[in-house]
């Protein structure tokens, strides 16, 4: 393929100003930049090097809520790393699997399939190896953006300026320090690594650059669908190096690229059925939209410039009526006004500053919710590549100050880098923790529900884990929790997810402080969600769970069968299917659903402990013996399985055994009255009566009734 690069004349003068510069021919390109690869590289390494100092601080950042348990931790795709389960990647036959979390993008699961398996503790997943990715694939870009400002400008300071921007820039921290924004900054990659290369196919007319420019666009849209941009880019490129967009030539060149650009535009419009986040049902009026882009528009470029009061979510205003301030609308006559800016620009001759606006439209236009996606306006990871051309713009008018007045050029980047550097650094550590995280989206988006919801939930997680240490300090929690879910629903009142997570509080508070009251409460809340969505697979299981709570078994089971109707395959309901035919004693029954489930998933640990003690019940100690001890191995923080086994043991008359397991259970569970009540029968069956009082007395102390029993007919002094 061939076409025509049009140059304009030289201007003569003794000095080129960056205006005058034309569009650089193949021959003074080259001879340019070896010209100035020495500083070329000093400037780079120093760009480099400043970013990577900047992020460094996200090492110390942990997995958060938002999307990590999903995208990592609980991912079934990458959890292992071997051909079949590459090929369940990218052409699973479960569409679920294929579209996961609503998106097509097998590379970028690839890559943290690759970072799950490389390093693990206790085998689960470690966080910092994740960021050093996404801080490595970060520099790369940062790398790239430099060549591809060099390539544009022959002006090294210039390309310095746009990297170091790109680098260390605030509105940055989502793409990098969120483990499941992956998907930014590895499509990013291959994105300029295309641009580039049909740039160089455009100077040197070389068809194999050509292709490979289609090749690694394909990589591009395989990590995230956003790349469908460059389709529009190119055409960006074409005009800056004065193609003839209309020669025959240049329309069969695009052909490829907007056929891959539609093939995955489709693609993701269909596995956005995969997910909730396109909102159909919510959709503003076409006027609304134009003024929420209006907005979103001018947002992206007041933060790009002086980033500030930065939020996970910037939330729609009035979501229960769907209403936009009417200042919206103004930001129009902003919008309108940068672009007529740009248009004077270009004809002015500052065919850089033009060009970098016209990226940054050209790449964040379909990002603008004209199509309304998700519960945000805008979002600080959409300005990742947009941002670019912003820079260039920027760096543009920089460098033709640094040409006249150096000194004053290099004290207003030197501050303005320095005042980024401190804002990223701080914002980092939002990114610290879920509890961070969504304690700061809340203060800065107080509308933003997932906001409330996912802050309720982390500090539900946290209740959770301090009851073994802490009872009071995990009751105040929950009950903080249910203020921040009842706000969540206070703003949304048909938000599912919020009301499943209080009933799931108020069931939590109920069984901490024996208030039956909040039973019911739990139930009302976990009936709403289900009248929400009729299909809120964990709500069942939890209504369930509460209707066993309660000894309501029949209600139980009919949730549990409930939830099979819906998705066959659930462990936790043949599980707790299992359990339900271990309490009516129909063991076999119990035993072929704990079968069932081990089909499935295998590494559960769960599976194990209660199908040992159907086993052990039927007085199949072997076999009883086995599965528990699988449990443990499976995961050894579990303290029915150490419990299980000892009443294995003990049943066995190996009461050594049994008192080694029973001793290790009460070390994972120092609170449970019952261990301690097993340990005293246990001692007893080794004649050790004195012991065994201690342990009665233990028991007695946590209120469990029998143990009061024996305590007072066997250890009291009278006795």
């Amino acid at each position: 393929m061939t076409s025509q690069v049009v140059h304009r004349k030289k201007k003569h003068s003794t000095k080129k100003t960056l205006s005058q510069l034309p569009p650089s021919t193949p021959h003074n390109t080259d001879n340019n930049l070896k010209d100035k690869i020495p500083i070329n590289w000093l400037l780079l390494i120093l760009a480099l090097l400043i970013t990577f100092f900047t992020y460094l601080p996200s090492l110390k950042n942990e997995f958060t809520t938002w999307d990590d348990n999903s995208y990592v931790i609980n991912n079934p795709l990458v959890k292992q790393l071997n051909k079949n389960s590459i090929k369940e990647i990218f052409a699973s036959e479960n569409l679920k699997y294929r579209y996961w979390m609503g998106n097509y993008h097998p590379l970028t699961i690839l890559s943290l399939a690759i970072n799950y398996n490389t390093l693990q503790k206790n085998d689960k997943p470690v966080a910092w190896v994740f960021i050093f990715t996404n801080i490595l694939l970060h520099i790369i870009n940062t790398f790239l953006v430099f060549l591809l400002i060099l390539n544009l400008s022959q002006k090294n300071w210039l390309a310095f300026v746009v990297a170091l921007l790109f680098g260390i820039h605030t509105l940055h921290v989502e793409s990098v320090s969120w483990i499941s924004e992956r998907k930014d900054v590895l499509y990013t990659m291959f994105y300029l690594w295309a641009l580039l290369l049909y740039i160089r196919y455009v100077k040197k007319q070389k068809l194999h650059l050509y292709f490979l420019s289609i090749i690694v666009f394909l990589l591009s849209l395989l990590s995230k669908g956003q790349a469908v941009s460059l389709s529009l880019t190119i055409i960006l490129i074409d005009i800056f190096y004065r193609r003839k967009l209309l020669s025959y030539t240049v329309i069969i060149e695009k052909i490829p690229f907007f056929t891959l650009s539609l093939i995955f535009g489709l693609i993701a419009i269909e596995a956005q059925k995969y997910s909730s986040a396109l909102q159909i049902d919510q959709v503003y009026e076409l006027y609304k939209r134009i003024g929420i882009a209006s907005y979103g528009f001018a947002m992206y470029i007041l933060k790009m410039i002086l980033p500030i009061h930065l939020s996970a979510i910037y939330p729609y205003p009035d979501i229960l009526n769907k209403t936009i301030p009417f200042y919206y609308y103004l930001f129009l006559i902003f919008d309108l006004f940068i672009l007529f800016i740009t248009y004077k620009w270009y004809k002015k001759g500052h065919y850089l500053a033009a060009f970098g606006i016209a990226f940054f439209v050209f790449n964040i236009i379909f990002l603008l919710q004209l199509i309304p996606v998700g519960s945000a306006i805008y979002a600080d990871r959409y300005s990742y590549i947009p941002s670019i051309g912003f820079f260039l713009t920027i760096a543009y008018f920089w460098n033709k100050l640094f040409e006249n007045k150096k000194q004053l050029a290099i004290l207003l980047l030197s501050v303005f880098s320095i005042t980024l550097i401190i804002l990223t650094i701080n914002r980092e550590k939002v990114w610290r923790n879920s509890l961070s995280l969504w304690t700061d989206t809340t203060q800065k988006s107080p509308k933003a529900v997932v906001g409330w919801n996912n802050l309720g939930s982390i500090k539900a997680q946290i209740a959770k884990d301090s009851i073994k240490v802490n009872t009071n300090l995990s009751i105040d929690l929950y009950k903080q929790a249910v203020k921040d879910f009842s706000k969540a629903i206070e703003k949304k009142p048909d938000y599912a997810n919020a009301f499943y997570n209080r009933g799931n509080a108020f069931f939590e508070l109920a069984r901490l402080t024996n208030d039956t009251s909040l039973i019911t409460k739990a139930l009302e809340d976990i009936n709403k969600a289900i009248a929400i969505k009729v299909d809120f697979i964990d709500a069942f299981i939890q209504r369930g769970l509460i209707y066993d709570y309660i000894n309501d078994l029949e209600n139980a089971y009919i949730n549990y069968k409930r939830v099979l109707m819906l998705s066959p395959n659930n462990t936790k309901a043949l599980i707790n299917l299992g359990i339900y035919f271990g309490k009516k004693e129909l063991l076999d029954s119990a035993i072929t659903y704990f079968n069932k489930a081990e089909k499935i998933n295998p590494k559960l640990a769960e599976i194990y402990i209660n199908r040992g003690l159907a086993y052990n019940l039927k007085k199949e100690y072997d076999k009883a013996l086995t599965d528990l001890s699988i449990a443990i191995k499976l995961n050894p923080d579990r303290p029915a399985a150490y419990y299980n086994r000892a009443i294995t043991y003990k049943n066995l008359k190996k009461y050594n055994k049994a008192i080694e397991d029973i001793d290790k259970a009460i070390e994972l569970m120092p609170e449970n009255s019952e261990f301690y009540y097993t340990k005293a029968i246990i001692l007893e069956k080794l004649g050790k009566k004195t012991e065994a009082c201690v342990y009665y007395q233990k028991s007695a102390k946590l209120n469990y009734m029998p143990a009061i029993k024996q305590f007072n007919l066997k250890c009291t002094t009278n006795q």
